[in-house]
């Protein structure tokens, strides 16, 4: 469990929330919440499926597979005695099945690497939050020091015209442990709510709703999007976008299947074969909105094996075909970036803390940051104020790289808002030119150049919204 600071709501300039209250504090792990063990008795895992790293108890799903198949493949013919407990279409198709009983990982991953038509076999992996701990009680710089060290205050007091974003078409999709629909931040942005982690079946894949006991997807949700100057709580850093919550994490935490499926109906990909990228969310838009995309997924979460998913590169890389920006917490455990953070073709986000010197701050990669070469850029991840379910207090102040990625969903809507408000530029291409502009527009806090801690640097919210696009490093 997370310590958290439940604060209670208030009103003051830029929605930056008065009076706090403490919770108990519970131990923190890498990523956010504990996973129930194993069975001590579980066979060990081949190397086939880890890359022969040690992974850790309760990190997987032990009798379930994940397995990729070809367009040619039959599928009952390849998967013949295992049972499908559910299909996606990810670009390609991708089976989770059941292994039979008595059968073991090892069995089942010789028996089909054999058959024709079997792409990547992985293990079903579990993932958790990202989040770290709560910070300290400093009611005034947890409220105000991200915004103010990344010049998004300087910006909106100012009478410059890049202050004004209409990002009210675009979509960001949060796959997360839910969201509070009924806090007033998200008055009338919420869309299409689904919970992909209620049911296993294939022939229902979520339930309408996407309730968060949690509070850590109302957070997340609050960084990218609160309402800002409505004199209430507290400022995201997209005041009028539109928030797609699609849990993918309950108690337990979530598996890749349950977050591929989110993934797969963010992006609206072709799922019936007519060669229309229209289902969906696409197909479930209500009378009105039918023109909203779309075009960031943000995800703060991870798993603790620190190995590359293949089925992971291949969903970036079918997002990164339609423009749509994939933005993800590198983890927190102080070492190597994390899984899926460390796959291709997504924005992998650290954190960095404030250290208050008299009436300065200071900014540094936060202790708990994962690093590394993978990492893109960096942006505010500690003691930050956000919005939390209404029946815990409405707003509190928590840390980790789970903080950081949504501040970076949230300026990259702005950026795609600005440069192609009609959805016109759905390529790679583009894809490209937005995370680039992010990264030549960071403020260069570490080495000089692309490091290991900051990437290109943390973020500027007024840089990127007021230098021309795209900006080349």
């Amino acid at each position: 469990m997370n310590r958290r600071l439940s604060m209670i709501t208030g009103a003051l300039a830029l929605g930056l929330a008065m009076g706090c209250q403490q919770v108990p504090a519970g131990t923190p792990t890498g990523f956010g919440i504990s996973v129930t063990n194993q069975p001590a008795a579980e066979q060990a895992v081949p190397a086939s499926l880890t890359g022969g790293a040690t992974v850790p108890a309760g990190s997987y799903r032990p009798n379930e597979l994940l397995i990729q198949l070809s367009d040619e493949a039959d599928r009952d013919q390849v998967l013949a005695g295992f049972e499908r407990t559910g299909q996606l279409a990810l670009g390609s198709r991708i089976v989770r099945v059941k292994l039979p009983q008595g059968m073991g990982l090892s069995g089942a991953y010789e028996t089909l690497r054999v058959r024709k038509g079997v792409g990547t076999i992985s293990l079903n992996w579990k993932h958790r939050k990202s989040t770290s701990y709560v910070a300290p009680d400093d009611v005034y710089v947890d409220r105000q020091w991200s915004h103010r060290q990344t010049e998004a205050l300087d910006l909106w007091k100012s009478t410059d015209p890049a202050r004004v974003v209409d990002a009210s078409k675009l979509i960001v999709a949060v796959l997360d442990t839910g969201l509070d629909v009924t806090h007033p931040e998200f008055a009338g942005r919420v869309v299409l709510p689904r919970d992909f982690t209620a049911t296993p079946s294939e022939e229902v894949p979520y339930l309408t709703g996407a309730p968060d006991m949690d509070g850590h997807g109302t957070h997340v949700a609050g960084i990218i999007g609160a309402t800002g100057h409505n004199d209430m709580g507290v400022a995201g850093v997209a005041w009028d976008v539109k928030l797609m919550p699609l849990k993918v994490l309950g108690e337990e935490g979530g598996t890749d299947f349950d977050i591929l499926r989110a993934f797969s109906y963010a992006l609206g990909l072709d799922a019936d074969d007519d060669g229309q990228d229209d289902d969906g969310y696409r197909a479930e838009l209500p009378a009105g909105q039918e023109d909203l995309r779309t075009r960031v997924i943000s995800m703060s979460l991870g798993y603790a094996y620190h190995g590359r998913s293949p089925l992971y590169d291949h969903a970036f890389t079918e997002a990164r075909k339609r423009g749509v920006l994939v933005v993800v917490a590198a983890g927190n455990e102080g070492g190597e970036v994390a899984a899926p953070a460390n796959s291709a073709y997504c924005v992998a986000v650290s954190s960095t803390s404030p250290y208050q010197l008299g009436d300065r701050i200071w900014e540094w990669l936060s202790g708990y940051s994962n690093r590394g070469d993978r990492i893109d850029v960096s942006a505010p991840g500690g003691s930050i104020m956000s919005t939390f379910p209404l029946d815990q207090g409405g707003y509190a102040t928590m840390s980790g790289t789970s903080m950081a990625c949504p501040y970076v969903s949230g300026l990259a809507a702005l950026v795609i808002a600005r440069n192609d408000p009609t959805y016109q530029r759905k390529d790679a291409a583009f894809y490209d030119a937005v995370k680039a502009h992010l990264a030549a527009t960071a403020d260069d806090l570490g080495a000089p150049g692309k490091d290991t801690k900051y990437g290109y640097g943390r973020v500027n919210v007024r840089k990127a919204l007021t230098t021309t696009f795209p900006a080349s490093l």
